[in-house]
Order: C-alpha cells, then sequence, then structure tokens
C-alpha cells in the first residue's frame, strides 16, 4: 500500500511537471547606457503561441539582470515570450500590447526584441538595440532550434525540410509544420513546395512520437484537409 501511495505521488509530480516549464532567463548587458531595466513577457506580436499571463521587469544591476519562475503550458508544447532592456522602468502591461497590438514593435523585426522560449537560457547582450542579435552562451536549447527554424523560413530554398530532418522529435519542429500548414495555400502549391516544401513532406519527417501525439493527429488531420480541397 505504501509503495502504491508513492507511485501515485511521482505520477501526480510527472503530470504537473509536463503541464508547466520552470525557466531561469539570465542576461548580461555590455552596454548598459541605454539599458536600466530588463523585461520578459509571454505577449508577443507574430508569435504563433503568445500568452499574455507573464509581464516581468527588473532592474539591470551591474550589468546584469535574471528572471526565475515556472509557466504553465496547459497542454502546449513550449511557450514562446520576448525579451528587451530599456532605459525606462515604468513600460506598462497595458503600453507593451498597445504596441504589438497597433504593430509599432514587432517581434523579428525590431533589434531592440528578443524572441525566446522560456527554458533555461543566458544571453550575451551587447546594447540595447542589438538584443535581437543577443548570443546564447549557455542553455536555450529549443530557442537555438527556433533561431534555425526562423532562418530556414527565411532562406526557402526547401530548407525547412532539413530543419524537420534535423530536429525531428523536437516540438519546433512541431510548430514549425503547423505554422507551414497555417500559410499553405493550394492554389500555390508549387511555389510552397519549391520553398518550404509541402506541408504533409513536412510532417512525415517528424518522428513518430509527434505524429502519433495529440497534436501531432490533429495536425495532419488540417493538412489532409486543406490539401484536399
Amino acid at each position: 500500500m505504501k509503495g502504491l501511495i508513492t507511485l501515485t505521488i511521482l505520477l501526480i509530480s510527472f503530470s504537473l511537471s509536463a503541464q508547466s516549464v520552470k525557466f531561469n532567463l539570465q542576461g548580461s548587458v555590455k552596454d548598459t547606457k541605454n539599458a536600466k531595466f530588463a523585461f520578459i513577457s509571454t505577449l508577443s506580436q507574430q508569435v504563433t503561441i503568445s500568452s499574455p499571463k507573464i509581464f516581468m521587469v527588473t532592474p539591470i544591476v551591474n550589468g546584469k539582470f535574471q528572471f526565475n519562475d515556472t509557466f504553465d503550458l496547459e497542454g502546449k508544447q513550449y511557450q514562446n515570450a520576448c525579451v528587451f532592456v530599456d532605459e525606462r522602468g515604468n513600460i506598462s502591461k497595458e503600453e507593451l500590447a498597445f504596441k504589438f497590438k497597433q504593430l509599432v514593435w514587432v517581434t523579428g523585426r525590431e533589434n531592440h526584441l528578443r524572441r525566446i522560449i522560456l527554458e533555461n537560457i543566458k544571453l550575451d547582450i551587447e546594447q540595447r538595440d542589438q538584443m535581437i542579435t543577443s548570443k546564447i552562451v549557455s542553455g536555450g536549447t529549443l530557442t537555438k532550434q527556433l533561431d534555425e527554424n526562423n532562418q530556414a523560413v527565411r532562406d526557402k530554398n526547401r530548407k525547412l525540410l532539413e530543419f524537420i530532418k534535423k530536429y525531428p522529435d523536437s516540438p519546433v519542429s512541431l510548430i514549425a509544420v503547423k505554422d507551414n500548414n497555417s500559410i499553405f495555400d493550394p492554389s500555390n502549391k508549387e511555389k510552397y513546395e519549391s520553398n518550404y516544401g509541402l506541408p504533409s513532406e513536412l510532417f512525415i519527417l517528424l518522428s513518430e512520437r509527434l505524429r502519433k501525439s495529440k497534436e501531432g493527429l490533429k495536425l495532419i488531420k488540417e493538412i489532409n484537409k486543406k490539401s484536399n480541397k
């Protein structure tokens, strides 16, 4: 009986941990002239997986800052976030949301915004307006893959197929296929096939685990539905 109770507790703990992610974001800023505060938010424009749940600010002390917390994934594979530094410490959640909504700030376009995935990661930042090119000096496994995925999409020439082949069991690959299918236009099939690869081509490259997951099974139905239109 005692062993059964212990097993039950372990299963519950595993279930809870599978639904949430602990993250530790550390940053080192070399030029702090216009970087007095650091911000992290899970609400960001041009990001498929977004959530308004996290908005945190902390002062940059001796060129360093850190965010340490837990986020409920609510069944998602991972959670995107936006990181930036600024001389102002009074940027509010409402102001940030307005800038994103009005496309004043767009993640992936602005030099002072860095898109990451919530995980343990350490960034080396030159200055405020070079955040987008900040280097990952430790951790950040999924964020590195996210950077590679973004580059593959920009490069076109079916580079996305190579990315999926390289990381077949990564949640980033699953979301990449989902994103590809969301913009896929069957009337321009040849164009998509030449630039990125067809959604069906990308999907088959995913690991069996991802293909047979709840999200994977839902995705293949969506791919087949769109392809058969």
